[in-house]
């Protein structure tokens, strides 16, 4: 039995840290890009589903109904916050695939 371990920890310390890394960051960005998706329309971009539509983004209804009226921040306009939320779901999710300020971005 002790030997069966010892094989699957040696074939999983094959694995390059890198890819591992990069797995956790695209799955990360992933989940982001997914949450900033749902607040817009007009620009719906799936790699995964195959889903390609360009146009202008702008915020759902549902989305600001969201903000305004369950969310209720209390320093903040809640168009303004919702615009923010959508974009920096956007941006971090980018610059979580591509390997910058990957803290900062999870974090968020």
């Amino acid at each position: 039995m002790f030997a069966l371990y010892s094989k699957v920890i040696e074939f999983f310390s094959r694995i390059p840290v890198s890819l591992i890394a990069l797995l956790g960051r695209f799955s990360l960005a992933a989940l982001f890009w997914k949450a900033g998706q749902s607040k817009v329309e007009g620009l719906k971009i799936d790699m995964i589903e195959g889903v390609w539509h360009w146009g202008i983004p702008r915020l759902t209804d549902s989305t600001i109904y969201l903000f305004t009226y369950e969310y209720q921040l209390p320093l903040i306009n809640a168009t303004v916050a919702a615009v923010l939320a959508a974009f920096s779901e956007h941006l971090f999710a980018v610059l979580l695939l591509i390997g910058l300020a990957t803290r900062f971005a999870a974090f968020s």
